[in-house]
């Protein structure tokens, strides 16, 4: 099988071809929008390209096509040859994607393609997220005027802020200043937006799965949507350390000189918005009205004896673990099987009957 490297780009893309036996059958550059037709006039071969903006489409059109898709991580393409010696053009990063693929075949790093409709599904959470950072900054602005004319910021929710803030204004006998004011549309803008999406993401958290999902404390439809959605296989995970690392939630190291292990705080690598959603859900369980579960008690004895910070991050990997195990296995949330296991006890050692010693007079 042929070995095809392609840079992509906005405009244009990159391809070099190289042969069954690794030589340079052709480089050319084609637009980008034009990949697809060209894909349908070759014949089955190994495209490889580097993760970006348009990777994942473009892998699919290849494999809708009858070629397999490879996309490789970008943190290591630099490793294989990419911008060696700090030179770095369209054709020789084609050439060492091929080159690559020609070397390492099936052992080349790649990175999961997700399904099309896990893919919609994640740019509507995407799109969810970004409208929160929006409403949350506009929100910031308003209350840092208010604490600079003197007036205490109000006690309310995202959603009832600028009601509050009208309210408040006007039993002082003013009204928001034309900047102020401005803000204050764009949040309630915000809020219309944000409901709808959260009306979209009810309806696609009807399914079966997404019921199971949510039935566990602190899971609400957006989460369960996001898990499913981002996660798409979960047996590509072989493990659940495997699954922390790539949330981001496990702790760094700093160990050197053979010395004794050094723990740091979480990697906060992989998915920052997943990661912001369970560590959200776990806020929302040690609060919630279900105080006896054992997640939640195992998080408040946590907390008890680190901090509650420590304990709300630790509370959202092992609400992760319990999510990825339940889609994985099929099954459903049981509160008995999430309790952890208490620490072994040392058992006393028995003596032995050579070790008696019998004194004899």
């Amino acid at each position: 099988m042929k070995h095809v490297g392609i840079d992509l780009g906005a405009t244009k893309t990159a391809l070099c071809i190289l042969s069954t036996d690794g030589l340079i059958e052709r480089e050319r550059t084609i637009r980008t929008d034009e990949l697809s037709e060209w894909f349908e006039e070759q014949p089955p071969a190994l495209m490889i390209m580097e993760s970006c903006a348009e990777s994942r489409v473009v892998a699919s059109l290849a494999q809708r096509a009858g070629h397999q898709a490879r996309v490789v991580p970008s943190v290591i393409v630099r490793a294989l040859g990419v911008g060696a010696r700090r030179i770095k053009t369209d054709r020789k990063d084609a050439l060492a994607l091929a080159n690559a693929s020609f070397r390492l075949g099936e052992q080349l790093p790649a990175i999961h393609l997700r399904s099309d409709a896990s893919a919609a599904t994640t740019t509507t959470i995407r799109g969810r997220w970004g409208l929160v950072q929006l409403r949350t900054r506009c929100v910031n602005f308003v209350r840092a005027q208010l604490r600079k004319d003197l007036i205490g910021r109000p006690r309310a929710s995202s959603a009832t802020f600028t009601a509050a803030v009208r309210t408040k204004l006007k039993a002082r006998g003013e009204v928001p200043s034309p900047i102020v004011e401005s803000y204050l549309k764009t949040i309630d803008a915000s809020n219309e937006q944000i409901s709808a999406i959260d009306e979209q993401l009810e309806r696609l958290a009807q399914t079966e799965l997404h019921r199971r999902l949510r039935v566990v404390p602190g899971v609400g439809p957006v989460i369960a949507v996001a898990m499913v959605a981002m996660i798409d296989d979960p047996k590509r995970f072989a493990s659940a350390s495997h699954l922390a690392s790539y949330l981001g939630l496990s702790p760094g190291e700093n160990t050197t000189g053979g010395g004794k292990p050094y723990r740091t705080g979480i990697i906060a690598a992989g998915q920052p918005l997943l990661r912001s959603l369970l560590v959200q859900g776990a806020w929302s369980l040690m609060q919630a009205r279900r105080r006896n579960d054992p997640l939640a008690l195992w998080a408040r004895e946590l907390a008890a004896k680190k901090s509650k910070r420590i304990a709300v991050v630790a509370l959202a990997r092992r609400l992760a673990i319990v999510l990825w195990a339940m889609m994985r296995d099929g099954t459903s949330y049981n509160p008995a099987l999430t309790a952890p296991r208490p620490p072994p006890q040392p058992q006393p050692v028995p003596s032995s009957p050579a070790a008696e010693v019998t004194v004899t007079r």
